[in-house]
């Protein structure tokens, strides 16, 4: 299975950009590491298929955290990534089992910056907002920018629609239902040859941009484990933190790898 990749391509009217996104293996990989089923894992993936596009937005150094703390249904998202396209994520309950047409609480997108040691957040209500606008009307409130997302029902494709500011009359979401189909159609005919699909796009008049691969890489390692109950003894005593057992085995939420610490090392 190829790496996946996220796409860029200009039209040849220089007013919209397209992306497509292949996450077949990200999902494949992700369908692994998370014990997600069911609807619940059809919610996961077309919500990293979605939001995964916010890479497009990042310059080099540049990293992005993207949450949705929902209320109603209950659930906790998290996906971290970078312009290197590397990222994780985290969905909570880990049995969520729910495909939300429409989510109440709270989007969250925070972007690092290279110089800055404050990350620079944007706030969005979601009042019974659709599944499919939540990263648009992310994307659109925190860059000031028009897109419009899809994902493929055939494979693990994702399309970001973008206009840029012009004197273009046609909008975005006419150009969307011109391309989007086309695309979804070469999607899946291409499926496992990004080659054959780059070339598909261009003989519709996209001009290839750029390319990114896009993997999953989690950043934990039992030293930062060690830190973090450390960080706990501030609080805590040892013996609320062990229990009385010579060890304690923390698990990583989001690539769950476990790692044994002994008493002896606080």
């Amino acid at each position: 299975m190829q790496d996946s990749k996220s796409i860029s391509f200009l039209d040849e009217s220089r007013n919209f950009s397209v992306h497509v996104l292949d996450g077949q293996k990200l999902i494949n990989e992700l369908a692994i590491i998370h014990n997600v089923s069911g609807e619940g894992f059809n919610f996961f993936r077309e919500i990293v298929l979605s939001a995964v596009h916010l890479s497009s937005f990042l310059k080099n150094k540049e990293g992005l955290g993207f949450f949705i703390d929902s209320e109603v249904p209950y659930f906790r998202f998290k996906i971290e990534l970078n312009a290197h396209g590397t990222l994780r994520t985290l969905l909570l309950p880990a049995n969520f089992d729910e495909f939300p047409q429409a989510i109440t609480g709270r989007l969250r997108i925070s972007k690092v910056l290279p110089q800055s040691k404050t990350p620079y957040t944007s706030l969005i209500e979601l009042n019974q907002t659709p599944l499919g606008e939540v990263v648009n009307s992310g994307i659109k409130d925190s860059y000031q920018t028009e897109v419009l997302i899809t994902v493929s029902e055939q494979s693990d494709h994702g399309l970001m629609f973008i206009k840029f500011p012009s004197d273009e009359e046609k909008s975005l979401e006419d150009y969307k239902n011109e391309y989007n189909q086309k695309l979804l159609n070469l999607c899946n005919q291409y499926r496992d040859d990004q080659q054959g699909l780059i070339k598909g796009c261009e003989n519709l008049g996209l001009h290839l941009l750029a390319q990114r691969d896009i993997k999953f890489k989690c950043n934990c390692s039992r030293e930062r484990m060690l830190l973090g109950l450390k960080d706990l003894l501030k609080s805590n005593s040892i013996e609320d933190i062990f229990a009385g057992d010579e060890h304690v085995e923390l698990k990583c939420d989001y690539c769950h790898t476990s790692y044994q610490i002994l008493r002896s090392e606080l």
